[in-house]
């Protein structure tokens, strides 16, 4: 590369410097500057091990996670574990039926039921019924049981390929992080899922997350219980609601399940905890930001006119730069000085560069792929899936 082209080449990237830096220190900015944290991870931890503890079980037979979308975090415990989950399936077909129905995809005459799609979706969220659920997903999917959890993968994004057990694509495995991305799906944009929450709402209303906060709290869940495993998730609308997923196994008081009630019972509790906490972080932020010097100008007594004063042209208004970015600005407006001065000194040179110079040797470029395995989820515990048609 001649000089000629060497030298355009640093001016140009000099020149654009000015234009990326500014909009990458902003965005630092914002991150910085987001959000508030109520959430403690230990106390949280210690909570729900005195109640598996009390009721006698092993720590491994219980999962949960859980969400504060006031605040945006996220908790769990022992999430990772894949369960045969029974009806747990049924919340996002019903959300993908409701969605596809919403845009004109599918309605009555295409699926041919023997009632019309909502009455269908109804019983299928609000009772668990299994012959509406699987003539919907006969009708509407073919039984195409990989197009069924593409779906839903698409809900929960927060996994890759690589994080799903091997039988994913055949069979009805959720572990608690997983469902939870399902639910922050449907609680973050409820209008694409029309009536899905507000029948979850009708469910089971006395057992799961009802089981000791009864009507205490307006709950939205979705239940599944078959063999000895017992599974709930949904929202409890707390002060700033939360969003809950208990998943066991080991279970003898089915579906009435006191380790889903105590547990659900307990997040409430901490929820109306983490509401005043954040009220109150919120009061102490808005004090600060109040308290911050404000020049006062009624204190501020002009001085005496001077004779005869000369008028100050107008000055157009500056944008404000934000103080935290002075150097960032200063290293721009730098890069663009140098780069104009260098297209300067370009343009009066007269001497074309001496050509023929040796081209630089190419570098070879190498790198190592990693390979990630994954291993076979947890044996699901005496399950399989045929047994599911015989979950409530």
């Amino acid at each position: 590369m001649t000089y000629k082209k060497t030298a355009l080449l640093l001016a140009f990237l000099l020149f654009f410097s000015c234009f990326l830096a500014p909009a990458y220190a902003r965005a630092e900015n914002m991150e910085e500057e987001s959000g508030f944290s109520v959430l403690d991870e230990e106390e949280l931890t210690a909570g729900i091990e005195s109640i598996i503890t009390a009721l006698h079980r092993d720590k491994k037979t219980v999962s949960v996670a859980l969400c504060f979308p006031a605040t945006g975090e996220i908790y769990y415990y022992n999430a990772d574990r894949w369960w045969y989950t029974a009806s747990l399936f049924k919340l996002p077909l019903v959300m993908k039926i409701s969605n596809m129905q919403m845009n004109g995809e599918i309605d009555y005459e295409t699926v041919r039921l023997n009632s019309d799609l909502d009455t269908a979706l109804k019983k299928v969220l609000v009772y668990s019924d299994n012959s509406w659920a699987y003539g919907l997903q006969e009708k509407v999917f073919h039984d195409d049981l990989s197009v069924i959890r593409a779906n839903d993968l698409s809900y929960s994004t927060d996994f890759d390929a690589q994080d799903l057990p091997k039988k994913f694509y055949s069979s009805y495995l959720y572990s608690a992080r997983f469902y939870l991305g399902i639910l922050r799906e449907l609680y973050a944009h409820p209008e694409e899922y029309p009536h899905v929450l507000e029948y979850m709402k009708e469910a089971s209303p006395t057992k799961y997350f009802h089981r000791i906060l009864e009507d205490r709290y307006e709950i939205a869940q979705k239940y599944g219980s078959a063999g000895h495993v017992c599974h709930a998730g949904g929202v409890i609308y707390t002060p700033d609601p939360v969003l809950l997923v208990v998943m066991n196994s080991g279970v003898e008081d089915l579906p009435g399940n006191k380790m889903i009630g105590e547990i659900s019972a307990y997040i409430a509790e901490c929820a109306e905890e983490w509401h005043i906490q954040l009220e109150t972080q919120k009061e102490e932020a808005a004090k600060q930001k109040a308290s911050l010097p404000v020049r006062d100008t009624a204190e501020i007594k002009p001085s005496a006119p001077s004779p005869s004063p000369l008028p100050e042209p107008e000055k157009p208004d500056a944008e404000p730069v934000p103080s935290e970015n002075h150097g960032v600005v200063l290293a721009c407006a730098a890069g663009a000085l140098i780069a104009v001065l260098i297209l300067i000194a370009l343009w009066k040179k007269k001497k074309v560069p001496v050509s023929g110079e040796a081209a630089p040797d190419r570098e070879s470029e190498t790198g190592l792929a990693g390979r990630v395995t994954s291993e076979d989820p947890p044996e699901i515990q005496g399950d399989t899936l045929p047994e599911e048609k015989q979950q409530d």
